[in-house]
């Protein structure tokens, strides 16, 4: 498909900014159906032949590589599962050659789980949860 994207962006004179979705193999401590992350889901890349792609990536001349993506799934109870996920991602990008690929954003994703009673609903106002806050600090 990156060839292919490759032709049409030659084609069209321009160069078509990328970003792969990686799996960091991380358990988000969550239900099966909704973790994302893990190496036995479906979504994203494996570390290992993303660094493959992103290679493939940089050596085409009408792809620009410009970020790297990741979620781990939602109703996450706790940070740590994040974190983990972030740190993964950060190895891989630290691990990527030198050259040609230019990092421009990294796309974290998850959710946490949230309480749904009306009660909790006005007690949580609009200011960043704390763990929110230690996990944006931590990473």
């Amino acid at each position: 498909e990156m060839e292919v994207l490759d032709r049409v962006a030659g084609g069209m004179g321009v160069a078509a900014p990328v970003s792969f979705r990686i799996n960091p193999d991380v358990d988000p401590k969550t239900h099966p159906y909704i973790a994302t992350g893990m190496k036995q889901s479906k979504f994203g890349i494996g570390v290992g032949p993303a660094a493959e792609a992103y290679r493939r990536a940089v050596s085409l001349p009408h792809v620009k590589v410009v970020g790297v993506d990741c979620h781990i799934g939602s109703q996450l109870t706790s940070t740590r599962p994040f974190s983990d996920a972030a740190a993964r991602v950060r190895a891989f990008i630290d691990a990527l050659p030198q050259g040609g690929a230019d990092i421009r954003y990294v796309d974290l994703g998850a959710a946490s789980a949230s309480a749904t009673t009306t009660r909790s609903r006005r007690s949580r106002g609009s200011t960043p949860a704390p763990w929110w806050t230690r996990c944006a600090a931590s990473t």
